[in-house]
């Protein structure tokens, strides 16, 4: 799948996350194992270790990792 748009959406929905809550989000596509990486950080997830949420989403858009 390459729509980073879509990717983000599903990211965003899998961590419950509002995108208007999000202050960062870091979007990487790692070609060699076909899936995507995406960051993403709120106010409240600063407050917290490892101060993120991460989502990967292989590249038939099936979420591996939340």
């Amino acid at each position: 799948m390459d729509n980073p748009i879509h990717i983000l959406e599903l990211a965003l929905t899998e961590s419950g996350v509002k995108a208007a809550d999000a202050i960062h989000i870091s979007l990487l596509k790692n070609e060699d194992k076909n899936f995507w990486d995406c960051a993403i950080t709120t106010e409240e997830t600063q407050k917290m270790e490892p101060g993120f949420i991460r989502v990967q989403v292989d590249g038939d858009g099936h979420v591996l990792l939340k």
